[in-house]
């Protein structure tokens, strides 16, 4: 337990604070106690005023969310202008997007990688594995691939 942690536990025990003052004057004791009340004076007000904003922007949120429902909008279509175009397009699925680490690959007669995740076995995993080209070799070069693409 480190020693703040273990100041917060005496604090809060009735007993332990008993202890620590039962040697103090009550002169000393209302000083810490003053201290003490001018902290929580602090906290009670930096508290208030993040409540409040929190308040405030929560209110702008639904404003906003509302606003945005009234004219068909979704929080995707914020950062990039509205076109008669992208408005007739349907939207991709983010999963689209996400490169997954390869667990075979090969690169093909011009030089550019083939790879495969999962799923059905791809067409040219067959065919190298019919050819002689063996599953550790197919996982050796996806380890490549991946390094090389940051996967």
């Amino acid at each position: 337990m480190d020693e703040l942690e273990s100041i917060r536990k005496h604090l809060s025990s009735l007993g332990s604070l008993r202890k620590i003052f039962a040697d103090m004057s009550p002169e000393r004791i209302e000083e810490i106690l003053n201290k003490i009340t001018s902290i929580l004076d602090e906290v009670k007000s930096t508290w208030e005023k993040k409540e409040l904003e929190a308040l405030e922007k929560e209110e702008k949120r639904q404003q906003i969310q509302k606003m945005m429902a009234e004219i068909g909008l979704s929080v995707d279509q914020l950062g990039t202008p509205i076109t008669a175009d992208n408005l007739t397009k349907k939207r991709k699925s983010s999963r689209a997007s996400t490169p997954i680490k390869a667990k075979f690959a090969m690169k093909d007669s011009n030089g550019s990688w083939q790879t495969y995740s999962r799923g059905r076995l791809a067409t040219w995993v067959k065919e190298a594995l019919e050819t002689g080209t063996t599953e550790e070799q197919l996982s050796q070069w996806a380890e490549q691939y991946n390094s090389e693409n940051n996967l």
